[in-house]
């Protein structure tokens, strides 16, 4: 990158202002939240995420893995790979890669001043130091009004609607009270999203915009968080 680049990126960063703290989840040990996840009810794959947090900071690996089958023959298949890393309630950066049913994405989001600088498949530019990534699982995303799309590596304007409460199931007969969220950026990512009194993700809905198909994603008992 060329020096007057640098410069120009470092200005713009410094222009965004100071990162709030934002995180709402943040456990004390290594946990996991292990989703299965449901096509119309039937089984297509799974969404992980892994937690390990280490002083002030923390680690989380998301393992997303989707594949749709019609007679046996695969006609959809989705994989998705990140690893974010978050201190004191901000994110200082993720690197994620994806499979969307044969178009790859490659992000990688990092500090520059005091605002971040997104590279999507080799593309830079700059996002408000701020801003939180559609990951699902940080239940501060219900209290923002922009969101980076996790794949595409774009700044979303967002939109939060409250779903009331609810018991959602854990397994085999366990039930959970749970707060529910519609967010919506910009008609490009809409989920319905439902966290227990103490943040974390239980379940995530939402239709399929190609098909229509109701998409759902329910926790496992085997979760290391609710053992």
């Amino acid at each position: 990158m060329k020096l007057r680049s640098i410069i120009v990126l470092i200005t713009g960063a410094l222009l965004f202002g100071a990162p709030a703290a934002s995180m709402n989840f943040m456990p004390a040990a290594k946990q996991s939240l292990n989703f299965t996840v449901y096509r119309d009810d039937a089984p297509i794959g799974y969404h992980k995420f892994n937690f390990r947090p280490e002083g002030d900071k923390l680690e989380v690996k998301i393992d997303v893995d989707l594949e749709i089958k019609l007679m046996f023959v695969t006609v959809f298949k989705f994989t998705h790979a990140a690893s974010e890393v978050w201190e004191n309630g901000r994110l200082l950066s993720m690197e994620s890669e994806t499979d969307d049913d044969g178009d790859p994405y490659k992000v990688k989001v990092w500090r520059l001043g005091e605002g971040m600088l997104v590279e999507v498949n080799g593309e830079q530019k700059l996002a408000p130091g701020d801003i939180l990534p559609s990951n699902l699982w940080n239940r501060a995303i219900v209290n923002e009004d922009k969101m980076l799309h996790p794949i595409m590596g774009r700044v979303l304007p967002l939109k939060v609607s409250p779903l009331g409460t609810r018991n959602i199931e854990i397994g085999n007969d366990k039930f959970i009270p749970a707060e529910g969220f519609e967010i919506n950026g910009g008609g490009e990512f809409q989920r319905e999203l439902w966290y227990s009194p103490d943040g974390r993700l239980v379940e995530v809905g939402f239709d399929a915009p190609k098909d229509g198909s109701r998409i759902m994603y329910r926790l496992n008992d085997n979760s290391s968080s609710y053992r």
